[in-house]
């Protein structure tokens, strides 16, 4: 299954209590930089998988499943994707359902592939503390869905309604753990093992990284913002024609805006006009743009204050923008401690990247077996353009 975006410092967290045991995990040579050696191909020809495994799953002559990618053995399915993706197959037709399940299938054979080599380095998890790991991730998962949604969900009723059974959501969580761990053994060196990278950051590369690029690290004006969207769809009503529905959607955008300027909480606000989930949204944090000029314009004028509101016109609805907090431009200095910590995160988050791209460019240089072929290359072209963009 694929990899789905989860609270790293938990997952290694709970590694590092003990769950987890590490092998000798070193690489015997230096990692080489280099395009996929001639014979590739052939190597993964000479896999048994290849031909007995690799094929399109097919009922009455109907193809209704058809097989992606094989990593070192494993196998990735179309059904799989768009399962993990929570994309319908009815709705699978369209260039950017084309364009997610590309870059789902290269994240997967990324974590694949790192995934064998911590298998060969020795690397073993105890079923235990995967089981841990899995319950807190859905046990988090569950916790923002209720607050976005005010719906309570047992662990069973919240994998259903994600169409995922808990053995397909274990396998993800399982993947990420073991990429997550493998990295950081190599980055930081766990276990009593030492690094194979030096993250240390010195002074004078924080000063010229500073001095260099002074501006990006100013705190930009922002707002934190709720945002409500009135689809005039959701007001049509027998006997009610187009004009009288854009009417009942203005009427209610302005109760909308009304009750939030006296103060009403956007979660309750929702609750009130029975707003799905995706319906409305709260930005965590401080943004400095908004990507409808009208609506930025207004949003970062220097008079806006907390609780103003306003309603804005849309083709499909009325759109309800309400700032929650605003946040003044700044200039800072490298003594202030968030620019210095920003600066060391971002030279380690740098170096950590690196070592990534040149493992996936020596696993495929070793013979790491991948298909299709445009999977490889597309594997190490992002691999390069990665160690390009940190060099520049």
């Amino acid at each position: 299954m694929l990899l789905r975006p989860l609270a790293l410092s938990l997952l290694v967290g709970s590694l590092l209590g003990g769950a987890a045991v590490l092998g000798g995990c070193q690489t015997d040579e230096e990692t080489r930089i280099s395009p996929v050696p001639a014979g590739y191909a052939a190597l993964l020809r000479q896999q048994r998988h290849s031909d007995s495994i690799r094929k399109d799953r097919t009922k009455g002559g109907v193809v209704v499943d058809e097989q992606l990618a094989v990593v070192d053995g494993e196998h990735l399915t179309r059904r799989e994707v768009l399962r993990s993706l929570r994309i319908a197959e009815d709705d699978a037709s369209s260039p950017d359902v084309d364009e997610e399940i590309r870059e789902a299938r290269l994240q997967w054979a990324k974590q694949r592939l790192i995934m064998g080599a911590a298998r060969r380095a020795g690397l073993r998890i105890p079923a235990s503390a995967i089981d841990t790991i899995v319950n807190q991730q859905l046990d988090n998962e569950i916790a923002i869905h209720e607050e976005t949604a005010d719906e309570k969900l047992t662990q069973e009723e919240y994998l259903e309604g994600r169409q995922l059974t808990r053995r397909e959501y274990r396998e993800q969580i399982y993947g990420s753990v073991v990429m997550e761990y493998y990295l950081r053994k190599l980055f930081q060196g766990i276990g009593g093992t030492r690094p194979d990278l030096d993250r240390g950051v010195t002074p004078a590369e924080i000063k010229r990284i500073y001095y260099d690029h002074r501006e990006k690290f100013h705190q930009a004006a922002g707002v934190k913002l709720v945002m409500f969207q009135l689809p005039i769809e959701s007001f049509e009503q027998e006997g009610r024609d187009f004009l009288e529905s854009e009417q009942a959607a203005d009427t209610a955008a302005a109760r909308i805006a009304r009750d939030f300027t006296a103060g009403t909480e956007p979660k309750v606000l929702a609750a009130r006009y029975k707003l799905p989930a995706s319906a409305w949204q709260v930005t965590p944090e401080f943004i400095a743009r908004f990507p409808q000029p009208t609506a930025n314009a207004w949003l970062f004028d220097k008079a806006r204050r907390p609780m103003d509101v306003r309603v804005f016109k849309d083709a499909a609805g009325p759109i309800i923008l309400g700032v929650t907090a605003t946040q003044p431009a700044r200039q800072r200095q490298l003594d202030d401690p968030e620019v210095y910590d920003l600066i060391v995160s971002m030279l380690q988050g740098a170096r950590r990247q690196q070592m990534q791209s040149k493992l996936i460019i020596d696993l495929l240089e070793r013979g790491g077996v991948v298909w299709p072929d445009e999977l490889a290359d597309e594997l190490l072209d992002e691999a390069q353009s990665d160690l390009d963009r940190i060099a520049a």
